[in-house]
């Protein structure tokens, strides 16, 4: 007798085992494709973030290029030119501020030595503001002039930082852990700084009040 209803109940058993058999492993291959789907629109929302932070920077590094033109011609019969933010006060405040957003806006986004290059300029622009605070807006050119060559060089070096992105990554996007200290050290931060124009020619400028 039990023999007989062993013969019913065997089959019966391994048909369930194999239902949930399959319902699992249906399951489970179902939770690893919904997985790596998530973690590659997640990959995606972060690298279009950016890509938008890098473009940001380079419209931020075309900002700092603009020079206004002078009447004035050096000994090489070249016309001096100024950056565009030393029209006056109100143009140095506002491009500061402009800046200012930016940087902070985008370093979240973007590799260790940008954002150690952004911190660095924005404090060069406290810097800068500190030397012209008695400074009449009349002779704001000509401590652009002198100074000029501080704003295209970062200019340069944020271009070509963001160019990189550009260049290597933006064809096989990765996600960096960014590791360091937001800031240069202090001894490279006070040699960047001693080797601008600004403060090679800070006794000049001081001079046009």
């Amino acid at each position: 007798m039990d023999t007989e209803l062993l013969k019913y109940i065997l089959p019966a058993t391994i048909g369930v085992i194999g239902v949930l058999i399959g319902t699992l492993i249906s399951f489970w291959t179902n939770y690893l494709i919904k997985s790596k789907e998530t973690a590659l629109r997640i990959h995606e929302k972060i690298f279009d973030k950016k890509v938008i932070a890098y473009e940001n920077l380079l419209n931020l590094s075309q900002a700092m290029r603009i020079t206004n033109t002078t009447q004035i011609i050096d000994k090489t019969t070249v016309v001096k030119k100024y950056p565009n933010s030393l029209k006056n006060r109100e143009s140095l405040i506002s491009f500061a501020k402009k800046y200012n957003k930016s940087a902070n806006e985008n370093s979240f986004w973007v590799d260790i030595e940008i954002v150690r290059l952004l911190h660095f300029f924005k404090d060069y622009l406290t810097h800068l503001s500190i030397t012209l605070k008695d400074i009449p807006e009349e002779q704001f050119m000509n401590a652009g002039i002198i100074i000029k060559n501080d704003f295209l060089r970062y200019a340069h070096e944020l271009e070509t930082k963001v160019t990189v992105f550009f260049e290597m990554e933006i064809e096989k996007p990765k996600l960096k852990t960014r590791r360091g200290y937001f800031k240069y050290d202090d001894e490279t931060y006070k040699k960047l700084l001693m080797d601008t124009e600004l403060k090679k020619n800070e006794a000049n400028i001081i001079n046009l009040r």
